[in-house]
Order: C-alpha cells, then sequence, then structure tokens
C-alpha cells in the first residue's frame, strides 16, 4: 500500500507540473485515502493534506481548501515541533487559502505566525515570500504595509 501511495503523490506530482489541477488533486486524493488507511505517520498526513489544500485553492473551491489547510496544520503542530520551517509551510498553506476566500484577517494572522517561524530560524527567503502575500492584502484593502 505504501508503494501505491507513493506512486500516486508522484502521480499528482506530474499533473501539478502540467498546471492539470484537477488531475493532481485526485491523485492526491488516493494517495491521502491508502495513508489514511495504513494510519501514515503525521508529516506524510500534513504534506498530503496540504497538497489538496493547494490543488481545491487553485481550482477557487474556498471551503475545501480551507477544510484541508486546517486539517494539514493540525498534522503540522503534532509532526514538526523539531522541524519548525515545515510548520511556517503549513501556517503558510492556511493562510494563502483564507486569502483568496477573502478572509483577511485570519490570513494577516497566519502569515505573522509564519514569520515568527522563519525568523527564529533565520529564513529571510520564508520571510520575503510571506512578507509579499501580506502586501497583497494590504493592496487590497487600499493599505499598504508600512
Amino acid at each position: 500500500h505504501e508503494k501505491c501511495a507513493s506512486s500516486y503523490g508522484n502521480v499528482s506530482n506530474t499533473y501539478r507540473l502540467l498546471g492539470d489541477y484537477e488531475n493532481a488533486l485526485h491523485y492526491q486524493l488516493k494517495k491521502m485515502n491508502i495513508l489514511e488507511d495504513i494510519v501514515a505517520n503525521a508529516s506524510e498526513m500534513e504534506e498530503c493534506h496540504r497538497m489538496v489544500a493547494v490543488f481545491y485553492r487553485f481550482q477557487n473551491k474556498h471551503e475545501l481548501s480551507l477544510k484541508y489547510a486546517i486539517k494539514a496544520l493540525d498534522y503540522g503542530k503534532k509532526a514538526f515541533e523539531k522541524a519548525p520551517i515545515r510548520l511556517a509551510f503549513s501556517y503558510t498553506c492556511l493562510a494563502n487559502c483564507q486569502k483568496e476566500a477573502g478572509l483577511y484577517d485570519d490570513a494577516l494572522k497566519n502569515y505573522y505566525t509564519a514569520i515568527d517561524i522563519y525568523t527564529l530560524a533565520d529564513d529571510v527567503n520564508g520571510i520575503e515570500q510571506v512578507i509579499e502575500k501580506i502586501n497583497e492584502i494590504k493592496k487590497a484593502n487600499n493599505n499598504e504595509l508600512k
């Protein structure tokens, strides 16, 4: 089963690279079902749920993207105590889904949490990427980040 899950993940990634998010989602969900059946570790579940959230977000299915991003963050909190940058990915994913759904206050809260994590890890690139997203929200609200 585990090898099948990995294969589905590879197929999903191929479709993602081709920009075919519907098929990428289809194979990621197949992977998720197998991982749930074999009771995979929290790290694998976080990544799988995060990718499903991204694919739903790319299809403008905001309710579903939020559902899976929240689950990804829950798994991330369990899995990444000793790998904070991976946890920052979970916060950023949820914030991106919230931003696309127009939940700007919630998105900002999670972006700032990600920045805190990136700052502790001294990850300048991560900080810069999140600040870009914050600026997009500020511009949408006609309120530039100062």
